[in-house]
């Protein structure tokens, strides 16, 4: 659902004029409500929340949550900022992020162990698909960890493409 920028009436998607107040429309894929910002983009919804987040809050946690995105260091936040939103957010998109790589690194090492057990296959071949095997599937995870460090760092609350939306730890 699309909202006026002018007026805030809802409008049909791919709308061109507001019904209510006749302003022009951007045809851009960004809708709006009064809590959160939703960007699509090719088809991946990226949910801003950062606007429901007190910017205190943003301001002293934003380079703790940063840091939550290398590995397991997810629960940083919710052991050094325990009363901060923000810091639980990012803990949680962390930790997201770390299960969905633990799940891709094991789905990866699985298929490139039966990609090196097929017999008929030359080994300098396996050797070449087996490392364009491995970048593929840790490509996900390296893009979601930078994708969270450049996104908290900067105070944003974007929530991570595909896996975002799981709440594992209580907001």
């Amino acid at each position: 659902m699309a909202f006026c920028p002018s007026c805030g009436s809802k409008l049909d998607d791919g709308t061109k004029f507001c019904h209510s107040c006749g302003a022009a429309q951007e045809t851009t894929n960004t809708y709006t409500n009064n809590t959160n910002n939703t960007t699509q983009n090719q088809g991946i919804n990226i949910v801003d929340s950062t606007s429901s987040f007190d910017k205190d809050d943003i301001e002293k946690n934003k380079v703790l949550c940063a840091v939550a995105y290398i590995n397991i260091l997810f629960f940083l936040p919710l052991v050094a900022a325990p009363e901060s939103r923000f810091g639980k957010f990012h803990a949680n998109q962390a930790l997201i992020l770390l299960i969905a790589s633990a799940i891709i690194g094991t789905a990866g090492g699985i298929v490139t162990n039966i990609w090196w057990h097929i017999p008929v296959i030359p080994d300098f071949i396996k050797a070449s698909v087996g490392s364009v095997l491995s970048l593929v599937f840790w490509a996900a995870p390296i893009a979601g960890m930078i994708f969270g460090i450049v996104n908290a760092a900067q105070g944003k609350a974007k929530e991570l493409p595909f896996i975002g939306k799981f709440n594992l730890i209580n907001k």
